[in-house]
Order: structure tokens, then C-alpha cells, then sequence
């Protein structure tokens, strides 16, 4: 029988599946002079845009995230006449594309800039979707070799009533998610939200709460932790004290039976490693970023989940990175699932 951390682990755990397929047809609607690069970034061009969400997150988003809705789509036009997408969600990015960024890229080969990270996750994605249409390989041809043909992703919401969390897990499980991430507070009644959530899931369903240190150490949250642990959807926390505190987190893996994610770099990975604060990691972060955390973690043979955050065009990008990761097998965190619009017309399929 699988334990709950090793659940995790195999093959079983896939949360939700979008098969990496061949990028669609672009081809150059003109051939490249000698003057002009085909891969040369001609234009670029950024337009914002407000997704409305679903009524659940809407409610709840309101009271701290009213403004996740605003995403910045940047377009990046190649000499060669294809054009690249990318995204930044503006209020929630590890980097936003500046007017410098955008001055910085123009005339540039795009292949030459797509792995600076410095150009903010809106530019960068562009980059890489224009190269990848322009060479007719998928974006995940660009970052390395694949090893997954499908990648985990949860569905999200941000901390939740109890019946807020029953309703959106059953919205979840009718998606074909496996697995859904929110967060826990003290404002709300954590052991209601597990067992209403519990009740909610169909079986083999996974429910993982995102403390944010708010059990503040291992005295006060080793009790919590260990009464969730009687209800099946208990199978991962993350942060449940700050990250810091490496020897609460010792006895919170030692004595407690869900997987314990923590994010990358704090405390540095070479501690949390061998000091084994946790069980795995939550990486994020520009295409460079992400490769050197992803390969760190699987020489240490730790598993993470890809935390890129945005619509569905962000949601597409962690899926190719899913694809050539070979420990990225938690399920991923992207945050699209808050909309009740997609600005892609191709879904996601689960």
C-alpha cells in the first residue's frame, strides 16, 4: 500500500493531464533578407487585460486579491513575420516587463535574449513561443530534453469558508483535477474546512493547505497537523511554520505524515537538503531560474511543483517546463482555474 508522501510520488498522483503536443503551424509570411534576421525582434507590443473570475473566488478574492485580474499579454513580433505571446499577471509575477525591458529586446535575436530573466515573464514567454513557432519545435524542444508526456496541475483558490472549500472541491473533482491547493488561516475554522473538503472528495482526491507559517512552530502545529491527518485528503502542507525554523520543520517531517513543500531558497537549498526541513519544494521564476532550481532538486531527488502563476497562457508555459523536469511530479500551481475566461482559445484539457 502507498503511503500519503509516497502517493505523492508515483504514478497515481497525477492531479490533472494537458498532453505537450507539436506547436501549431506558423510559418514566415516573408523570407528574412540578409540584413534582417528572421529570428530579429521587430515589434513588441503589451496590452492589459481583466479576466473576470468564477463567483467562488470572486467572493473571496475580493477581500485580498481584487486585483489578480489584470494580466499584461505582450506580443513579440520576429523580422520573420511570426509572432510569440507571453504573459505577466501585474500584481503577482516574479517580474514584470519594464519600458526598459521592452527598448532592451527591440532589434535583438530573440534567441539570443529568451533565457535573461531579467526580461520579466511577460517578454521572456513571447520569446520563446516566437522561437519555438519560428523553428517549428515546441517550447519545450527550447528548455531540454522531454521525460513527461503529461504534467500534474491543482486546481487553486485562495483560503476559503468551509463550505467554500466543499464547493470548489467538488468543482475540482467535476474538472478531473486530483488535487486541489488552498490556503489555511486562523480567521477560518481549519478543522471544518478539512472535513466539509474531506466529505467533498471523491476518492483518491487531495487536498493541500498552504499555512504561510501561520501555525507559527512545531508545538502549536504538530497538534493541528496531526488531527487533519485522519481525513484521506491530507497528503501535503506547505509552510506550515516559517522556513527558517529548520529544527520545528525537522520534527514537523519527523512526526507528522504529510508531505512537507517548502519554497526554494529559503533556507538556502544546500541546508534544507541536508538538514531535511522538508520533503520537497515549490519553484518558481523566470526560464533560467526554474531549470537550475528543477535540477538542483532532482540530483537531491527531491520532487517539486511548478508555481507560475497566471491565465491559461502561464498555465501552458509550466506545462512545457513539466515536460523536461524530471522531478516536477507535485502537482503544479498556476492559478488559471480563478477565471471564468480564458484568453487562449485552445483548453487546457484535464
Amino acid at each position: 500500500m502507498l503511503s500519503r508522501r509516497n502517493w505523492l510520488l508515483s504514478s497515481t498522483a497525477t492531479a490533472a493531464l494537458w498532453t505537450l503536443t507539436g506547436c501549431q503551424s506558423n510559418r514566415p509570411t516573408a523570407r528574412p533578407g540578409s540584413n534582417e534576421p528572421g529570428l530579429r525582434i521587430k515589434n513588441i507590443r503589451r496590452t492589459t487585460l481583466a479576466l473576470p473570475y468564477r463567483p467562488v473566488p470572486a467572493r473571496n478574492m475580493a477581500r485580498e486579491l481584487p486585483h489578480w485580474v489584470y494580466s499584461e499579454i505582450c506580443e513579440v513580433e520576429l523580422a520573420n513575420g511570426i509572432t510569440g505571446f507571453g504573459e505577466t499577471m501585474l500584481y503577482y509575477t516574479w517580474g514584470a516587463t519594464t519600458d526598459s525591458d521592452v527598448a532592451f529586446a527591440k532589434d535583438k535575436n530573440a534567441a539570443d535574449i529568451m533565457w535573461n530573466d531579467d526580461l520579466g515573464a511577460g517578454l521572456q514567454i513571447a520569446c520563446f513561443d516566437a522561437v519555438g513557432k519560428s523553428l517549428g519545435v515546441p517550447v519545450h524542444a527550447l528548455l531540454g530534453k522531454q521525460v513527461h508526456q503529461t504534467t500534474p496541475v491543482a486546481w487553486w483558490d485562495i483560503d476559503l469558508p468551509p463550505e467554500d472549500v466543499a464547493t470548489e472541491t467538488k468543482a475540482a473533482a467535476a474538472a478531473g483535477y486530483k488535487a486541489f491547493k488552498t490556503k489555511g488561516r486562523p480567521w477560518f475554522d481549519i478543522w471544518q474546512q478539512a472535513k466539509q473538503g474531506n466529505d467533498a472528495a471523491p476518492d483518491g482526491f487531495s487536498i493541500t493547505f498552504d499555512y504561510n507559517d501561520t501555525l507559527l512552530d512545531a508545538e502549536r502545529g504538530i497538534p493541528i497537523l496531526k488531527h487533519l491527518e485522519q481525513y484521506p485528503i491530507t497528503k501535503m502542507v506547505e509552510t506550515p511554520i516559517p522556513q527558517g525554523d529548520i529544527s520545528g520543520n525537522q520534527r514537523i517531517c519527523a512526526e507528522t505524515k504529510a508531505a512537507v513543500a517548502m519554497h526554494y531558497g529559503n533556507p538556502k537549498p544546500v541546508m534544507a537538503i541536508r538538514e531535511k526541513v522538508c520533503h520537497g519544494f515549490v519553484i518558481g521564476g523566470g526560464a533560467s531560474r526554474v531549470m537550475n532550481s528543477g535540477g538542483v532538486a532532482a540530483m537531491a531527488n527531491m520532487p517539486f511543483w511548478l508555481q507560475l502563476v497566471g491565465s491559461t497562457i502561464t498555465g501552458v508555459w509550466s506545462l512545457h517546463f513539466g515536460a523536461v523536469l524530471s522531478h516536477a511530479t507535485w502537482p503544479a500551481v498556476n492559478c488559471f482555474q480563478l477565471y471564468a475566461k480564458s484568453p487562449i482559445k485552445q483548453p487546457i484539457t484535464v
